[in-house]
């Protein structure tokens, strides 16, 4: 079951409360699918160090079984944390140096348009998207190893600079790509090998691959549906594992996986683990490097996660941080959102792109209880109305955010941008 309210409750009371939560929240995923007009969709549930609760909803899967907290989605820049991690492994190891300039672990690392600035690139500012990179995704089709390197070496002929590195926070998936090449390097493997030993094996992620020939095999993964397909635009299409591929952008955006292997990831993201990440190391990921300057008080992007550091209610601030990275691909959306306070959280994908649950994911954080732990010393109803409005507006930052993508295209030869 999901939740418990209250420590006084009797066993039958907490069971009652239990399967109202759960109901309330079943019903709240049903009008989420109607809303979005998805036909697969999958959620796990956070609480205590486990997963309380995961499921899966619709039957539009290329095998044609039900939808289950196992099926497969892609889920876009989910990948940009596991990255992230992979990347401060290399810090810890000695290998990089976060103040460190990238040309001094890449040769060769020069922006043709603009020479001058490519050697002011550091780690820390690829990792914390203060790179100043236009985003850059061209779908070549390719598919497997060996792509990463090849893709930088034509964007560094053909892209550049927004600003200065360093400057400001501007998110562009070229920094991640950048970050898989220094893994590459590091290591002397590619990108895929690393983050299945290093990252997926030790997590236990046993659902989640970038290969496209294993998802294929598979067989139980979402058809994902898209209104942006190019040339297309406003229909209904279905991408299946097959329609297209992105694998020198793997680092950034190149995964599928399962809410059930997604929980793993975000457990580890909540509590830590000194065998996969040092706790300083992982005390700066998830800490704000830099101030997004996008209207919201207090919100950060720390390594490979948004950081939003503060819950401001009723004239008090409450010192509860939340991480999360939320992700849109054609055909497939993903949401995380994590309280490591209070050690709560919450996973969804979805076979639509662009698409926001905003009455789930609230309701999947179980607000009434938190704000209880917050501050009983408020209004419940009143911090709680509050605090789902902070939340709310957060899924509505997100939805914004991916529909202004569309009309963004800083390349000629670019031909999407959507993906986060």
């Amino acid at each position: 079951m999901i939740f418990y309210l209250l420590a006084c409750l009797s066993d039958k009371e907490t069971e009652t409360a239990e399967v109202t939560l759960e109901s309330a929240l079943i019903e709240a995923i049903e009008q989420d699918i109607a809303n979005i007009g998805a036909t697969a969709f999958a959620m796990a549930v956070l609480k205590d160090g486990e997963v309380s609760w995961s499921d899966g909803f619709g039957t539009d899967t290329k095998d044609g079984s039900p939808v289950t907290a196992d099926t497969l989605f892609r889920v876009a820049s989910l990948t940009k944390p596991m990255t992230a991690v992979l990347t401060l492994q290399q810090v810890e190891a000695g290998c990089l140096e976060l103040e460190t300039p990238v040309d001094e672990y890449i040769a060769d690392f020069v922006m043709a348009q603009q020479p001058e600035l490519a050697s002011t690139l550091t780690v820390d500012h690829a990792l914390s998207m203060t790179g100043g990179f236009t985003d850059y995704q061209l779908q070549s089709g390719e598919d497997g190893d060996g792509q990463i390197e090849p893709f930088l070496l034509s964007y560094l002929n053909n892209g550049y600079f927004l600003s200065n590195p360093g400057r400001m926070y501007n998110y562009s998936n070229p920094n991640f790509v950048v970050a898989g090449r220094l893994v590459e390097l590091c290591t002397e493997e590619s990108f895929r090998r690393v983050m299945e030993q290093s990252l997926w094996g030790p997590l236990q992620m046993n659902r989640t691959t970038f290969q496209t020939e294993e998802v294929v095999a598979d067989g139980a993964y979402a058809i994902g549906v898209t209104e942006y397909w190019p040339d297309r635009l406003g229909e209904d299409v279905s991408v299946d594992a097959e329609t297209y591929a992105a694998s020198h952008l793997w680092p950034a955006m190149g995964t599928w996986s399962s809410v059930n292997d997604l929980a793993k990831l975000a457990l580890f993201l909540l509590e830590g683990d000194e065998e996969i990440l040092s706790t300083s190391l992982f005390n700066a990921m998830t800490t704000d490097q830099v101030d997004t300057e996008e209207g919201y008080e207090n919100k950060g992007y720390g390594y490979g996660l948004f950081v939003k550091t503060g819950i401001s209610m009723g004239g008090e601030q409450y010192p509860v941080k939340m991480i999360s990275h939320t992700g849109s691909i054609y055909g497939y959306s993903s949401h995380m959102y994590l309280i490591p306070e209070l050690n709560i959280g919450v996973v969804a994908v979805i076979n639509r792109d662009k698409a926001v649950p905003q009455n789930s994911i609230p309701l999947a954080l179980n607000l009434s209880e938190l704000l209880k732990r917050m501050s009983p010393t408020l209004p419940s109803q009143t911090i709680y109305l509050r605090l789902l409005e902070s939340i709310t507006m957060r899924l509505i930052s997100v939805r914004c955010f991916l529909l202004n993508q569309k009309r963004v295209s800083p390349l000629k030869s670019q031909h999407w941008t959507m993906p986060i």
